[in-house]
């Protein structure tokens, strides 16, 4: 898998997506970090679409405060075990 580092930006600023089929609302941030990754062409697109992609956003449930403490403080494992890591910068 990828595991995608950014910034959350502004978290009232969201945008929707679809991700495995289902709605989910992101940071304007995470939407362009998705949207330009998932727009590479040549070798880097086949790369990217045969890994999944690990983002905090939508990985843990930002509404269950003590399953994000569990997970934030996995982070690193998350991040150290990953095929590849990607910060987005903007």
């Amino acid at each position: 898998y990828i595991a995608l580092s950014y910034s959350w930006g502004n978290p009232t600023a969201r945008r929707e997506i679809v991700v495995n089929g289902k709605p989910a609302c992101v940071t304007e941030n995470l939407y362009a970090a998705l949207t330009h990754l998932l727009g590479f062409k040549g070798l880097l697109a086949s790369i990217l679409e045969e890994c999944e992609i690990w983002v905090d956003a939508l990985c843990i449930n930002q509404q269950d405060a003590a399953e994000k403490l569990v997970q934030v403080a996995s982070m690193r494992d998350v991040f150290a075990n990953a095929h590849w890591v990607v910060a987005w910068l903007g």
